[in-house]
């Protein structure tokens, strides 16, 4: 007998921590670069608000 739902959830179990280890990894790598770009987002979207008035 094959189980594929039990099978299947078990797959995108280790898929979701293998996903979630790589991602903390290059948080951290990437934090610098985010943390400017949303700075850049929000400068962009309150220039936008102020000069569409």
């Amino acid at each position: 007998m094959y189980h594929f739902a039990d099978d299947s959830r078990k797959s995108a179990f280790c898929f979701a921590s293998a996903y979630t280890i790589v991602m903390m990894a290059q948080w951290g790598n990437q934090y610098q670069q985010y943390h400017g770009l949303n700075v850049f987002g929000h400068d962009v979207v309150t220039y936008l608000n102020n000069h569409s008035k």
